[in-house]
Formats: structure tokens, C-alpha cells, sequence
């Protein structure tokens, strides 16, 4: 395809893809992280916050906020956002055609088919490490240098991929640290296939790669261990506490057991076993290099050691050295490769349907699946193609046809009962995409870019109004959500808007109170941190990254909102419980202990007595300080 071609297809689908998924700005992990941002281009705000008082001056993101100060000072901070979620999921999805188009260069259509699927299936399977990003974080920016990385490897290039992830981890390393051990698992992988067929390869160069394969991963463990573990230290805290605090706050990637339970493990080994078949019809193809096909072999592997030993070794050796990764973080890598191959079957089912015609069915079946159901669809096309050649010699085409459809019917039977509708749609229009490019003519390129300019101003005015489906689409600019005002909070709808009564409250206190207020909020405090621009007691979202600070961290959840048993967002749930029951007693022994000013409470929690100064159908703002008279 022509360059030119190429940027607007590209262009095309990130658009679809994007707003078919939701932009998010200023919520979740960034309610977190704008502040810091702020923090450092403003001193004097959340001057009296926990999580900044316990920061530290160097930890895994100094690099990463750093960047984007300089970045916000030159631009609106919500424009830079949407602008660059945009930009990340364009190079995500040329850096995966480019990748299809070196590892199947006689499979035409394969680079086309990969970028269609990565787009709109690349949070499919299992809901974590996704590919395409909703919001601009650092870990999104991390993930096109993590994919250079993959990309430098299977090149079998491991000092440029070493280059590579040694600059992507000053944006985020244990996305970075975690994508070079997989790299370097795939390209010893790729050395040890050489090995046993060295008289085909040579000695010599079986040295040369040695060498440069253990040199880079010394270099990148060296440059690794004096940037972050000798300058970030969390010694102060054992091993077994730490992995009780990550994993109360994070069980997706602590408590891998219980957090995926054994239908995802199984999902998760249908899917390898679908990859791998699309592997071997690869690797039975015709390579230069045999050992070339061992590369994203090894990168599969290695997901799956990474995986296991996250564990093995988290859950039950609570090794500080795995306790300093999230294994989970490298899932993406086998739902990427996976994802590349799928369409290489896919494309070459395809190309021989000349002589083949049923075998473009199964083609449809490798393209069809979505959510959990995608999993088995590897192996259900793979199968049923394999099935159809062995059957062509017995039966006629009339029979072997009435098979197909019969298993086709299956596959259609297998995405209305387990497939996802969200996923399933964006796949649809990123196919019409593909299928727009690859049977217009060349000479109508105008029609095309005509076309996709149309295609992109109904998305963009679509997704504007909230009518695509997907994740909600919270603006706090007149982007796309004009920001509520005060007084609209009090005519809310009987079921009660959650974030509009938050923002009300939050205006309030950014516009009524003293800029070194200190506020006790619910344990969603981070949305009200954000919002108000004042300090918090503490929230659930904020842990620090120090050993200090993650123990006071710890302290302060229980002391403002009792103790959980549960997990991750359970225990966030068993926390607001609590908070919605607090007790003027226990406000009285907060104000004591850690100061806070203010109280955003429930309208019916059972503090009575207390100054409101702002109130909507669902919270209440007072004033602690007549508590200091029952003192």
C-alpha cells in the first residue's frame, strides 16, 4: 500500500477505534496524576496532601511528569490529552502493520487484517494491558516504545531493542522492564533453535549473536539497577507486607489466582493454542531463517513465565524482585502477537481462495470473534480449516460445503452467546475500513481520502453527543461535557448523578475555601482532589511509592474508613459503606489525629451537628472545626 494510503487508512480506523471505545480525560488513573502534574508547576497547591507530603523526590514517574509539565506549559492540558491518545494509538497500530507487513511479506493482505483486529480487539480476552488506550497516562505512553522494543526484537536487533527500552522506561518502567525480559526470552528462544541446527547457521554466528544477546541484557539490567533500584528503595517494609498492601490494592495484578479464577486461565490456554496453531502454519511456510519463527515463539513463552512466575513468586515466595513488577502488565504482548497471527491465517485463507473458494468461511471464522469468545475462534478456524482439507478427499463439494456452514452457524451461535457487541462493532467498521481500501482503485485515492474525511467528521460529531456505545464519555472542559454548574446539582435526577453531585461539591470548595484547606472525602477522594485543587486526608487510589508512605498509607485508610477483608474494588466498596455510616465520634478522632478542615459526607450520613456550607441531593459539605469544642 502507498504511504499515502496507508496514514489515511491508519488514520481512519484510530479514529473508529478511539471514539468507539471513549475518550477519557480526568478520570480514574488520571484523577491521580493531574494533580502531580499541577503540583509540580504550582508549590502551593495540596500543600497539606498525604500522598505529596510522602512522595519523595525521586520514583518511578519523576521522568514521565517532567515531560508532560513542559508539555502542559506549552498546551491546554484537556486538548493534550485528547490529542495524545490519539497520536499513541496511531503509532500503535503502524507499528503493528509494519511488524505483520516484515514478518508475512508474501501475505498481501495480512499487514491490513492485523491492524484491524489489534484495534478492535486489543482489550479482548482478559480486561487488562490493553493495547489501544482510552486516556493519556504513562503507561499509554509507554506502550509504542514498548511495541518499538517487541518490534527491534523480532528483527533479531537486541542492542536497538535494548536502546529502545531503556528510553521507554524513564516513561514507565515496569511496562518497559517487564516488555525487555519477554524480548530477551524470545530472542534466547530464537539463539537456542540456532544451536541445534548450527551446521544450517554457522558457529561463528551463533558467537557473534551470544554475545550480543547477553551484552544487552547486561546493559539493560546494569543501566535498570542504578536508575530505579539503587535511587527508588523501599526496603523499609517486608516482603510479606508489601505484598498484602498490592495486593489489597491491586489483586488484578497481586492476586492473579483469585483475580482471573480458572475460566480466564482456560480462555487464556484456548487462545495460546489457537496462536500457536496459526504459528506452525507460519513456521511450515517458506523461511530464510527457520530460526526467525522461534522469535515470537519466545515472546508467547515468555509471557507465560512472566505470568506464572507473578505467581509463584508473588503470591506465595513473595520475592521482592517479582514483588517489583506487575507480570500482568506483559499480557498485551500475547494478545498483540496473537492477534498478528490471526490475521496472518486469516490473509492467507484468503489469498487462496482462487483455488480454495469454501476456505474464505473459515477466514471469516478466524475474523469473527470478539470478547471472551475470541478465545476459541483461533481454534474453531484453524480446526475447521484443517478438517475441510482433510475432508475434500472424501467428500463432495456439496457436502463439504453443508460442514462448513454447519460450523460457520456454530462460530455465529459461539458470538451471540459469549461475544462482546462493543467489540464486535468496532471490528465491523474497521473491517468496512480495510474492505474500502483494498477494493478501491488506485487512481480514485481522492474518492478515498474524500471518504474517510466524511467517515471521520460523523465519528467525531458522534461520539461529541455520546451516541457511540461504549465507555462514558466524563469531560471536565467544553470539549465534550460542559462542566456542571452548582446550581443545576440541585435539580439531579431521582437516581442521583454520581460525578455531577462530586463536581458540585468539589466547584464549591475550589471557589469557597482556603487553597490550604485539608478535606476528609469518601475513599473515590482522588475525583475530588482533581476537581477542588485541595489537599486530602488520603483515598484509596493514592498509594505512595515509598515504604513510609505506603505503611501511613495503610494507617490512614483504616483510621477514616474502618477495615476490609475483600480486595481491590471490593474493599473500595466495604470502605464507602463504612464512610456512608460515619459517626460524628469517629470525625471528632479524625479532625484529632490528621486535621482535616472540612467533611465531604453523605446528605444521610448520621453526623448531625455540623455546619453545611454546600449540600446537593447526594453529599454534604461541613466544617469540622466546632469539633474542637467536644475535644
Amino acid at each position: 500500500m502507498k504511504r499515502s494510503h496507508l496514514i489515511v487508512f491508519l488514520a481512519l480506523v484510530t479514529l473508529i477505534v478511539s471514539f468507539h471505545m471513549g475518550l477519557r480525560f480526568a478520570l480514574i488513573d488520571q484523577q491521580v496524576q493531574l494533580p502531580s502534574i499541577y503540583k509540580r508547576m504550582d508549590s502551593s497547591l495540596f500543600s497539606r496532601d498525604f500522598i505529596f507530603q510522602t512522595a519523595g523526590t525521586f520514583g518511578p514517574r519523576y521522568f514521565v511528569y517532567a515531560l508532560l509539565v513542559f508539555l502542559v506549559k506549552l498546551f491546554p492540558v484537556e486538548w493534550l490529552s485528547f490529542v495524545m491518545v490519539l497520536l499513541i494509538n496511531f503509532l500503535m497500530l503502524w507499528i503493528t502493520y509494519r511488524v505483520t507487513e516484515e514478518l508475512f511479506p508474501r501475505v498481501k493482505l495480512a499487514p491490513l487484517l492485523s491492524v484491524v483486529l489489534v484495534g478492535s480487539l486489543g482489550s479482548s480476552i482478559i480486561p487488562i494491558a490493553p493495547i489501544i488506550t482510552q486516556e493519556m497516562d504513562p503507561r499509554a505512553m509507554g506502550m509504542p516504545l514498548a511495541l518499538l522494543c517487541l518490534w527491534a526484537a523480532l528483527r533479531g536487533k537486541p542492542m536497538l531493542s535494548t536502546v529502545i527500552g531503556l528510553i521507554g522506561s524513564l516513561i514507565h518502567p515496569t511496562l518497559l522492564i517487564n516488555t525487555m525480559l519477554i524480548a530477551y526470552a524470545g530472542l534466547g528462544l530464537s539463539w537456542l533453535a540456532g544451536l541445534f541446527t548450527r551446521g544450517r547457521v554457522g558457529s561463528q554466528r551463533l558467537v557473534s549473536d551470544f554475545f550480543w544477546i547477553a551484552g544487552s541484557a547486561a546493559l539493560f539490567a546494569g543501566v535498570s539497577y542504578m536508575l530505579w533500584m539503587v535511587r527508588y528503595d523501599i526496603s523499609g517494609i517486608d516482603n510479606k507486607m508489601l505484598f498484602e498492601m498490592l495486593q489489597f490494592r491491586t489483586p488484578r495484578s497481586y492476586a492473579l489466582l483469585a483475580f482471573w479464577g480458572a475460566k480466564r486461565f482456560f480462555l487464556t490456554g484456548l487462545f495460546l493454542i489457537g496462536v500457536f496453531w496459526a504459528w506452525r502454519w507460519w513456521y511450515k511456510d517458506a523461511l530464510k531463517d527457520k530460526r526467525d519463527a522461534f522469535i515470537p515463539l519466545g515472546l508467547l513463552a515468555g509471557t507465560v513465565i512472566m505470568l506464572s512466575g507473578g505467581i509463584l513468586f508473588v503470591e506465595f515466595i513473595h520475592s521482592r524482585i517479582w514483588l517489583s513488577f506487575d507480570a500482568s502488565s506483559g499480557f498485551f504482548i500475547l494478545r498483540w502477537i496473537g492477534l498478528i497471527f490471526m490475521a496472518r491465517s486469516a490473509a492467507f485463507l484468503i489469498d487462496r481462495s482462487e483455488a480454495e473458494p469454501l476456505s474464505v468461511a473459515n477466514a471469516a471464522v478466524l475474523m469473527m470473534g470478539s470478547g471472551p469468545a475470541l478465545t476459541a475462534f483461533g481454534v474453531l478456524g484453524h480446526g475447521m480449516e484443517t478438517l475441510r482439507r482433510k475432508l475434500t478427499r472424501i467428500l463432495n463439494p456439496s457436502a463439504l460445503a453443508i460442514c462448513l456452514v454447519i460450523g460457520f452457524i456454530f462460530a455465529a451461535l459461539l458470538m451471540v452467546g459469549a461475544g462482546s457487541l462493543r467489540d464486535s462493532v468496532a471490528l465491523l467498521l474497521s473491517g468496512l475500513a480495510a474492505l474500502w481500501f483494498i477494493v478501491i482503485p488506485e487512481k480514485r485515492f481522492r474518492a478515498v481520502v474524500a471518504a474517510a474525511a466524511a467517515c471521520a467528521l460523523i465519528i467525531v460529531v458522534m461520539a461529541a453527543n455520546g451516541k457511540i456505545p461504549g465507555d462514558r464519555l466524563y469531560k471536565t472542559t467544553s470539549l465534550f461535557h460542559q462542566v456542571i454548574k452548582p446550581a443545576d446539582a440541585h435539580n439531579l435526577p431521582e437516581d442521583g448523578n454520581k460525578f455531577a453531585a462530586i463536581d458540585d461539591v468539589s466547584l464549591y470548595a475550589r471557589n469557597h475555601t482556603a487553597k490550604n484547606a485539608l478535606f476528609l472525602t469518601p475513599p473515590f477522594g482522588s475525583h475530588f482532589r482533581f476537581m477542588s485543587l485541595r489537599s486530602i486526608v488520603v483515598d484509596f487510589k493514592g498509594m505512595p511509592a515509598t515504604s513510609k508512605g505506603m505503611m501511613e498509607w495503610r494507617h490512614r485508610l483504616e483510621d477514616c474508613y474502618g477495615l476490609s477483608r475483600q480486595l481491590g474494588f471490593s474493599a473500595l466498596d466495604d470502605m464507602d459503606r463504612n464512610y456512608h455510616a460515619i459517626s460524628r465520634t469517629t470525625l471528632r478522632e479524625i479532625r484529632r489525629k490528621y486535621g482535616p478542615d472540612y467533611a465531604f459526607l453523605y446528605a444521610d450520613s448520621p453526623a448531625e451537628g455540623l455546619p453545611v456550607l454546600h449540600a446537593n441531593k447526594l453529599y454534604r459539605l461541613v466544617d469540622l472545626k466546632p469539633l474542637d469544642e467536644d475535644l
